[in-house]
């Protein structure tokens, strides 16, 4: 007999990116607790987690934070204040809207539903957060996936079998390169991130003609610096 499934979807407030997403056949806190465990594998151990107010977050951040003993601070939205939770309720949208295209009204199974969750992961943390230049010269657009991983993240649709055709196996001191050209990649496109994406929404919000730009005396604004942008300060 057909069962309904419940998702749960983890995302990342720096980097603007969907994390895992986990399937349960309901959404008990006892099916929490083991999504919770997969995702601290999968991704390590966080320092804070918002979320709603709904029974099940406020039931298994108790659990958690008494039976894992991890330390965890876990944040609530106000009650009644669903727009505090936006930017991770825009990409729960996207793979929402996303499933209704791949599945519709099809009755599918777990595996299928788990292995096109994956993928959905893949396409979103894909989109690009800066503008796309018209000119072939200008750096490609950043991504989720550039300040996660260094690169677009391929999937079995955009997978080329001759792409692998000349693989070596690596030694020591190449492997050790790659992994310093990475993290000189990540600070790359953090540095980016930082200069486009956030110029990018000031232009936004000018072009939507409901603010003019202009700071003024009073106003509440978030200084820049090299601090994550959680860490940054606010000023008025």
């Amino acid at each position: 007999m057909p069962t309904a499934s419940f998702v749960t979807e983890t995302t990342n407030k720096r980097r603007k990116s969907t994390g895992s997403k986990d399937s349960n056949n309901n959404s008990s806190v006892k099916t929490k607790r083991p999504s919770f465990r997969r995702f601290i594998s999968r991704k390590g151990t966080p320092q804070t987690i918002y979320s709603d107010n709904a029974p099940t977050f406020v039931a298994a951040s108790n659990a958690l934070q008494s039976q894992l003993n991890l330390h965890i601070n876990w944040k609530f939205i106000p009650k009644g204040a669903p727009w505090y939770g936006g930017w991770w309720e825009r990409l729960i949208g996207l793979t929402k809207m996303t499933l209704k295209k791949v599945f519709g009204k099809a009755l599918v199974s777990k595996q299928s539903l788990t292995t096109i969750l994956t993928e959905i992961e893949t396409i979103i943390n894909n989109r690009p957060l800066t503008y796309i230049s018209s000119d072939i010269r200008d750096p490609e657009p950043l991504t989720p996936s550039h300040l996660l991983h260094g690169r677009i993240i391929t999937t079995t649709e955009m997978h080329n079998n001759e792409h692998n055709a000349n693989i070596r196996e690596l030694d020591t001191i190449t492997a050790n390169k790659l992994f310093e050209r990475k993290g000189l990649l990540l600070d790359h496109f953090a540095k980016r991130w930082s200069n486009e994406y956030l110029t990018g929404l000031r232009e936004y919000h000018r072009a939507s003609g409901k603010h003019t730009g202009q700071v003024n005396i009073g106003d509440v604004v978030q200084l820049g610096s090299e601090s994550p942008r959680l860490l940054m300060f606010y000023g008025d």
